[in-house]
């Protein structure tokens, strides 16, 4: 597809965008093919931003770890003896090497070229064979420490010093999703995969409330529609978020009769948020479903999705990992069913035979994320 120069792909971004959401469109092809716009969204957002890179309940003890790439940036997540939690850039100071993958429990880190070592809060306390260089002292030297604050249990990570509190960005959405107490849901399992389509893609599917009924037939839908149940919300300048009241007969979504916490008008209700750029959420009182997503180019995507389910639940069940178990199988068919859709959406976009499309009252927060693309891009 023939690319258009970055200042008229910023153009057409604002063009799309700039209106009242009775006259929205969706956004031109240029937004999800420009090389030159994906570099862009890297410098502007997932340079300047907060991203979410996992939660407080997968790094419970001090030692335990989990690794991330905020694009291209290695990222190690540690938790501290003093029970915080801590980022550092997942890279050592003497030759760049990565330290470490994945996740797991260490009392130190090692560098798998030279061995130099480093403590739990980034201090290098070991280096092998250096003690005939001249002048070199361990304390002079450290891992590079990120901005890292966890709100409502997850964890966020930036790497703009500048970037300003996300409990301030998010205070809204704290007063939606803070009676689930969802910093308290026990991790059960995270997945990594690629897909074959522009990040934007996913982030828009995954807040459209308009496909469940067609695309999810099989999973979500068979529960009965949901869309006069269904209640959007604007949100704020850094998040977008709508409401799902549950049937009755649903066999899942509410709350445990163990739960006393949630009143009467949450105990059926799912929220699903998108807390921007690429942090998507989908709340619910027997669970947490979350996926955050990275760009691996115009055509790829890297996502990460993990679930968490309330204690109460587990503790009331005999067997909690067929329960989890159950959920893994559910939720990877959803996903298998948002993949084969999204992809096909990004085809359409690459062939050059996209049109822009009206707007459903149920894509609301499509409408809004959108804006915030062109907010940030064009600042």
């Amino acid at each position: 597809m023939k690319q258009l120069p970055l200042a008229r792909v910023l153009a057409e971004l604002s063009s799309s965008t700039g209106v009242t959401f009775d006259q929205a469109r969706t956004m031109p092809a240029s937004i999800y093919n420009s090389e030159e716009l994906q570099e862009h969204e890297v410098e502007r957002l997932f340079s300047r931003e907060w991203i979410c890179v996992g939660r407080g309940a997968e790094i419970l003890n001090p030692g335990d770890y989990l690794t991330f790439d905020i694009v291209n940036h290695p990222v190690l997540v540690v938790r501290q003896d003093d029970a915080s939690v801590q980022a550092f850039s997942n890279v050592c100071v003497h030759r760049s090497a990565k330290l470490v993958d994945g996740c797991g429990s260490a009392r130190r880190f090692v560098c798998p070229y030279h061995a130099w070592t480093y403590a739990l809060d980034g201090r290098l306390t070991a280096t092998r064979f250096m003690q005939e260089t001249p002048e070199f002292r361990n304390d002079e030297h450290r891992l590079q420490r990120l901005k890292t604050e966890i709100w409502q249990g997850f964890i966020y990570v930036t790497l703009n010093e500048s970037a300003t509190p996300v409990a301030q960005r998010l205070s809204g959405l704290a007063s939606v999703i803070g009676s689930y107490q969802i910093a308290n849901y026990r991790h059960a399992f995270s997945v990594d995969e690629i897909w074959p389509a522009n990040w934007k893609c996913f982030v828009e599917n995954f807040m459209d409330a308009y496909h469940l009924f067609k695309v999810h037939a099989e999973t979500f839908g068979k529960s009965g529609h949901y869309e006069d149940l269904t209640r959007m919300h604007d949100g704020e300048e850094h998040y977008t978020y709508h409401l799902v009241d549950g049937h009755e007969t649903d066999p899942s979504g509410a709350a445990h009769p163990a739960n006393d916490w949630l009143d009467a008008t949450l105990r059926r209700t799912t929220v699903l948020a998108c807390v921007f750029p690429s942090h998507t959420i989908q709340l619910q009182p027997d669970m947490l479903w979350y996926v955050t997503v990275q760009p691996a180019g115009t055509d790829h995507f890297r996502m990460r999705w993990s679930v968490s389910v309330p204690e109460e639940i587990l503790a009331s069940l005999s067997d909690p990992q067929s329960h989890i178990e159950e959920l893994r199988e559910f939720l990877s068919a959803v996903n298998a069913e948002d993949h084969s859709v999204v992809q096909r959406v990004f085809m359409g976009l690459r062939s050059g035979a996209n049109v822009a499309g009206p707007m459903s009252w149920l894509e609301r927060n499509v409408y809004r994320f959108d804006q915030y693309l062109a907010r940030q891009l064009n600042d």
